[in-house]
């Protein structure tokens, strides 16, 4: 993501983690755990849990030929920090709707772990039950992102990465990763969350660790997280999702593309080297994760950028002995600050999306999720905001996906077509 839009979106969360305890105190709190059938919710799809993985198959089935596409979503768990009330920009159903009319399977949305389960014994649904419902009601399976790491699971060393208070808990909000010295925590959280959530696309664990931390998130070498310490928790949290449910997919990663320089390519080698050295445990073996996620955003006026980063990668996992893991794109956009117009905008999600197709079988690549659904303001949206009659207008790219993947069905009832300039 680009680091004005990076920026914002930190300092969104920030307010919406500070807001979460006041806003939604008469929300229910339940004990674990969920039966193994997951949260009941309206299923009109006859969504299933996925099917089992192979090694060396796509994670994801083709669609209509194609790979597993998918939309990111930021207008839900949004904050009004000076009213301290929830501000999203559409509703869950809404989103499900949206992104079932732009021809995805999933969405991916953004959940903090603090919120759901602020301490040990102390468990809050609300939030990802309704983003969850919403989603499922209208055929498409969310991708959980996972922020955060509540201050009861990090270590005594760690508690000044602590931040926000929430749920009656101060500093509740924290960017170290969970005590490695106990697993149990990150384990229970995976697979509570998978045991709630089956019919899921799948959890992907944090979100671009190899930029610099908050406010520059720069492509410096100064990492977020640690790529030792990153392995050693996501080897936990799969082995908590894989207790529970086997078939889930877990996307580790999430991976800033750097232009393909060290900042994304030396923290991979060292993530995947981790991952690799690790030893097998509860059934679980390295490289433990499902697919290691990228974001290979390219801001050059001739998009020379894509192919050279996807091209890094493909080394990187060549060379670290990962030469069959699979990779899945799970966030890249193209801004209107950065382009043209919306037509050049399209074309250029467009060719992002047919050079993946057409590297599918070669390469190892498995699903496609664009960003943004709705404009926040940094040019990357999807769709323009909620107008008065409660429609949101499509934008170019929205309309034009929509006949690059053949969707037949009208458009949503709350999206208004292209306009000639849209």
């Amino acid at each position: 993501m680009r680091r004005s839009s990076l920026l914002l979106f930190a300092l969104m969360l920030a307010a919406a983690w500070t807001a979460l305890a006041t806003t939604l105190a008469s929300g229910a709190v339940s004990p674990s755990p969920t039966p193994d059938t997951g949260l009941a919710v309206p299923n009109p799809a006859n969504l299933t849990i996925l099917p089992p993985m192979v090694p060396g198959q796509p994670i994801y089935p083709r669609v209509n030929g194609r790979v597993y596409f998918g939309v990111n979503d930021n207008s839900l768990w949004r904050f009004n920090p000076t009213t301290s009330q929830r501000a999203d920009l559409a509703t869950s159903s809404e989103v499900g709707q949206i992104a079932a009319g732009v021809g995805a399977s999933m969405v991916r949305l953004d959940m903090s772990w603090p919120s759901v389960q602020p301490l040990a014994n102390d468990w809050h649904w609300d939030s990802t039950d309704d983003m969850y419902r919403g989603l499922i009601s209208q055929g498409i399976r969310p991708l959980w992102m996972i922020n955060s790491t509540p201050r009861f699971a990090v270590a005594a060393g760690d508690v000044g990465t602590c931040t926000g208070d929430g749920w009656g808990v101060t500093n509740n909000y924290c960017e170290a990763e969970p005590d490695a010295a106990h697993p149990e925590n990150l384990r229970t959280f995976g697979a509570e969350f998978a045991r709630r959530y089956p019919l899921s696309a799948g959890f992907e664990y944090r979100n671009e660790p190899n930029l610099s931390p908050a406010p520059n998130f720069f492509c410096d070498g100064n990492y977020r997280r640690d790529p030792v310490k990153l392995a050693t928790s996501l080897k936990d949290f799969v082995i908590g999702v894989h207790s529970v449910h086997p078939e889930l997919r877990v996307l580790g990663g999430a991976l800033a593309g750097c232009d393909g320089n060290s900042a994304l390519t030396s923290y991979a080698a060292t993530l995947l080297d981790t991952l690799g050295s690790l030893p097998a445990e509860a059934g679980q073996s390295p490289p433990f994760i499902s697919a290691l996620s990228i974001h290979p955003y390219d801001l050059s006026t001739d998009q020379h950028l894509f192919p050279q980063i996807l091209q890094e990668v493909e080394t990187t996992l060549a060379t670290h002995g990962q030469p069959g893991l699979r990779v899945v794109i799970s966030e890249l956009g193209a801004s209107s600050n950065q382009v043209s117009n919306q037509a050049n905008r399209s074309l250029r999600m467009q060719s992002y999306f047919t050079k993946v197709n057409d590297l599918r079988d070669q390469n190892r690549y498995d699903a496609f999720v664009a960003f943004n659904t709705i404009e926040t303001g940094n040019g990357y949206g999807w769709l323009k905001p909620k107008d008065a009659l409660g429609k949101f207008q499509a934008l170019r790219p929205y309309c034009d996906f929509r006949t690059l993947l053949q969707v037949n069905s009208p458009l949503p009832s709350v999206v208004r077509t292209c306009l000639p300039g849209f």
